[in-house]
């Protein structure tokens, strides 16, 4: 019925996994799963996606999407509007529970990990196992939907050990994010730290290291995509300040996810999607935890 093999030039790949519905006015759709990589044939951050296409039925009784390709705009049905609630920009973490928006990593976001009453408006995090630990991270994130976005948030922690951490990632899976955190070093001083995992493989990327006043605890952070790009920025109180280091957002995507090299297995088949979030960490279980103040999600128009 529909396909985009043989057709690298759609904006929309990958097309399957498809669904039929009738509508009350007796118009026929196809639901079904795309892809929208940022170059022909190449990489799809954004991860899988839902499209629409109109159905026409044969004479002989078959339904057919017209041309039999994925369609980038399709004629809405004769239907009353029915318009998804806007949400907001900016969580300011008022609430007693967790919106909708927001996802956790292996484990509910209940008591005992997540806090929103300790501290009026901020969302306090006990940090939780490294990355490859099985049961309990502490990560809560939101889906990557636009190609040009931006996460930011305020931190306010107190590391006392090179083993609490908490910042901002851009995170696919276990074995596939990058991560720019607040910490404490073995000589006692306070940084912010940019790591990179990448199929395995940890990168720390120096260049982008920051030294802190020991006394700061309060510091803006964000992270930025820009299709293939990914930038982390922090802010101490002088203005926005990019980190020099450019990092690949496409070791973020399904594809990357599924074929590189050592994550190709059964148990990282590669089909979760990129998330932007917050995460902590303590390994040691020392009771480390952070206060995120707010966490504003940006769709830049490009």
């Amino acid at each position: 019925m529909v396909t985009a093999h043989g057709h690298p030039d759609l904006v929309l790949q990958m097309a399957g996994h498809g669904s039929l519905v009738q509508t009350q006015t007796g118009e026929w759709y196809l639901a079904h799963l795309i892809a929208r990589p940022y170059t022909p044939l190449g990489r799809c951050v954004l991860g899988r996606e839902t499209a629409v296409q109109r159905v026409e039925w044969s004479q002989d009784g078959w339904p057919r999407v017209p041309g039999g390709i994925p369609h980038e705009r399709v004629g809405a049905p004769r239907l009353p509007q029915s318009p998804f609630p806007e949400e907001a920009a900016r969580d300011e973490f008022d609430a007693l529970v967790l919106g909708p928006r927001w996802s956790t990593l292996r484990r509910a976001a209940e008591a005992g990990w997540l806090d929103l009453r300790a501290r009026p408006s901020h969302l306090r995090v006990f940090g939780g196992q490294s990355p490859h630990g099985p049961h309990t991270p502490s990560l809560v994130a939101r889906r990557l939907t636009h190609r040009y976005c931006s996460l930011e948030t305020v931190v306010d922690c107190r590391p006392q050990s090179f083993q609490h951490l908490a910042g901002i990632t851009a995170y696919y899976n276990s074995r596939n994010w990058h991560y720019f955190y607040v910490t404490r070093t073995h000589e006692g001083g306070v940084q912010l730290q940019p790591l990179t995992e990448d199929a395995r493989r940890l990168t720390a990327q120096r260049s982008g290291v920051v030294d802190l006043d020991p006394g700061m605890t309060r510091i803006r952070l964000r992270v930025e995509l820009e299709e293939e790009r990914a930038m982390f920025s922090y802010d101490v109180g002088r203005g926005w300040q990019t980190v020099p280091v450019v990092l690949d957002a496409t070791i973020l995507s399904d594809e990357y996810a599924a074929h590189a090299g050592v994550v190709a297995d059964r148990d990282h088949p590669g089909f979760t999607g990129a998330f932007l979030g917050l995460w902590v960490m303590d390994p040691a279980a020392d009771g480390f935890f952070a206060d995120f103040d707010y966490a504003r999600y940006d769709a830049g128009i490009r």
